[in-house]
């Protein structure tokens, strides 16, 4: 890896919101951590023939939504901000983030979401109480896929 390519690596991370970065190319490896960033599972061996890759941008915040399903009066829905795997938790034995009942207020962490190797935390946009979580920690997700239903405070 020359120098002026980990430079502008180095700058990418900077400027996304990723909180970690590992990349292994050959016999040249680079781990990147933002200060800020909580501990986070250790991605997986990544393959010599990888190629640099590219910071994901993810919303600061989840996106939610309101709707009615089945009648039910109409609740406030956390979605997935891009596909990846569900991560209850920051690390395999780790507490998970919220758990049904939890009071969450705006900007609280609510999951990890990897991509690409990259792991995304995601906070609640909305103050409330969980009242349901609909995936479970190492499901695949979709990009607008409902991960909580949180009844406003």
């Amino acid at each position: 890896m020359e120098w002026k390519e980990l430079y502008e690596l180095m700058d990418r991370f900077d400027r996304s919101e990723a909180g970690y970065l590992e990349v292994q190319i050959g016999s040249d490896s680079v781990k990147l951590k933002k200060p800020s960033c909580m501990q986070i599972p250790q991605p997986a061996q990544v393959p010599q023939s990888a190629q640099i890759l590219q910071p994901v941008q993810v919303p600061s915040a989840v996106p939610f939504s309101t709707g009615q399903q089945n009648g039910i009066a109409a609740a406030e829905y956390a979605k997935a901000p891009l596909v990846g795997i569900f991560y209850a938790s920051a690390s395999p034995d780790g507490e998970p983030f919220v758990r049904v009942g939890a009071k969450v207020k705006k900007g609280d962490p609510l999951c990890l979401i990897e991509a690409m190797k990259m792991m995304s935390e995601v906070k609640s946009e909305k103050e409330g109480t969980i009242q349901e979580i609909l995936v479970k920690s190492g499901d695949m997700v979709e990009y607008d896929q409902p991960l909580f239903r949180i009844q406003e405070s």
